[in-house]
């Protein structure tokens, strides 16, 4: 009796927890749920309850390789679950292993039951599979109406196939439904955000609203975004100072999308020098894709390499974020060795690799091809996949991952057209370019000056240089 009182306190003492955490997390409480979820853990690494909860949460913070981890464990102890929670750990483990017909049956399964619509949904959306991931997801809406993950879930599907009024419905259910939730105040920023209305996001952010948002998800810095999207980099760089500043794959990336707009190689240079100050053991997975980009667009080719074959060797060449993003990194090395044939089929290859976490980005790889190509002569093919990017919007991951090409896809577009001499389409790209940045900083404004000149010049206008204003 005495054996079986020691064996049961330790999991009586891992539910305490695994309560706290749960009373956290609808509190809004992300980071110390999930300090109580591995607190449950430490005292019984078999709780897998607790790992699939920690999955869900790595999940929305883009840690593709923690994902990976935690499901694995969960995987392992799945004889302690219940039936259903059972088929949802199969499903996981296979998608993370990218054994998606397995995976599809497990969801089906728990589908036939009435379950795991949002799960599925989602599985749905990384597949591509836009419009059974809407159907998918307003069927969790029915099912659970109170949940805030099926509103965000039918959202983004609506959002990638440009259905701008469904996913306003959507919202307005949302506002009823799930007033006070975190997802709600984030489906009112994404629809201008998708629209790429930078001024009509910056401004929601200065809402009340906006400070809700701000208050409940600071780890998103939301208003950090919209400043840099619309060339504040002044204003951007206070604003990463005071805030924790997305999750950590996403450093990097910002750190070369601002390289490429000032060339500033002391503030890429914090984009990677951490990284690389650290152990190989200790650095973090889901952070080499990102790092190695940087790196080979600085021209640290070699040091590129290196971490790229650091990183298939730990991850086996088979792990979900080598899976999900090596091609990603094949394509930065073979564009900085000007190889362009090879950059564009790595980067298209990137546009359809598996993406596991909840960062969806469709359109990745498009510009990057579009670059590529255009680098090869290849200007007709270059202007589709510029559009093709465009038309892609995405709710989560999209706002900092268009950072890298955005103002420059819109001025290619523009310089495509004119020489097409489509001064329509020309002039459309030109003035989206020279709406966002209308605030900018230097040297951004210097570059918006050049595209007012194009403008002008479409329209037969004294260019805006040229004018000279007289006393």
């Amino acid at each position: 009796a005495t054996m079986k009182l020691a064996l049961a306190t330790p999991v009586k003492h891992a539910r305490l927890f695994w309560t706290a955490s749960a009373v956290s997390e609808s509190a809004g409480k992300k980071d110390e749920a999930a300090t109580f979820r591995k607190q449950a853990l430490a005292i019984d690494s078999s709780f897998a309850g607790a790992w699939n909860a920690l999955f869900v949460a790595y999940a929305n913070s883009g840690m593709v390789d923690e994902m990976n981890d935690a499901t694995e464990h969960a995987y392992a102890s799945r004889g302690r679950l219940s039936d259903a929670e059972r088929l949802i750990t199969t499903a996981r483990y296979h998608q993370m292993r990218g054994e998606y017909t397995e995976a599809e049956e497990a969801f089906s399964q728990l589908v036939a039951q009435g379950k795991q619509f949002t799960n599925y949904a989602n599985f749905l959306l990384e597949r591509r599979r836009f419009a059974d991931a809407e159907t998918m997801s307003k069927r969790g809406i029915s099912d659970t109406p109170q949940q805030a993950i099926p509103y965000w879930n039918t959202l983004e599907s609506q959002l990638v196939q440009n259905k701008f009024a469904a996913a306003e419905s959507t919202l307005v259910q949302a506002r009823t439904a799930v007033p006070t939730s975190a997802l709600r105040y984030q489906m009112e920023i994404a629809i201008p955000l998708a629209h790429r209305d930078f001024a009509a996001a910056d401004a929601y952010v200065n809402t009340a609203d906006g400070a809700k948002l701000k208050e409940l998800a600071p780890d998103l810095a939301y208003d950090c975004f919209v400043k840099f999207a619309r060339g504040q980099l002044r204003a951007f760089a206070q604003c990463e100072q005071v805030s924790r500043l997305i999750s950590p794959p996403l450093t990097p990336m910002m750190a070369l999308a601002e390289y490429r707009l000032t060339a500033d190689t002391i503030r890429a240079r914090r984009g990677y020098a951490p990284f690389l100050a650290m152990s190989a053991n200790r650095r973090p997975v889901d952070l080499y894709a990102n790092v190695i980009a940087l790196l080979a667009e600085r021209g640290h080719l070699r040091e590129a390499k290196q971490l790229y074959e650091e990183w298939r060797t730990r991850t086996h060449g088979t792990g979900p974020s080598f899976r999900a993003d090596s091609s990603y990194a094949q394509g930065a090395m073979s564009a900085a060795n000007q190889e362009w044939d090879r950059a564009a089929t790595a980067f298209l290859v990137w546009n359809k690799s598996p993406m596991p976490s909840s960062w969806h980005f469709f359109n990745r790889g498009l510009a990057e091809a579009a670059t590529a190509v255009e680098r090869l002569g290849k200007t007709d093919s270059a202007l589709v996949l510029y559009e093709q990017a465009l038309n892609l919007p995405a709710a989560a991951g999209g706002p900092a991952y268009e950072r890298l090409w955005y103002g420059q896809a819109l001025e290619k577009l523009g310089d495509g057209y004119a020489a097409r001499g489509n001064r329509a389409k020309a002039s459309e790209f030109y003035q989206r370019y020279i709406t966002t940045y209308k605030n900018a900083d230097p040297p951004i404004s210097r570059q918006v000056t050049e595209v007012k000149a194009k403008l002008a010049k479409l329209s037969g206008e004294p260019s805006p240089a040229a004018t000279v204003v007289k006393k």
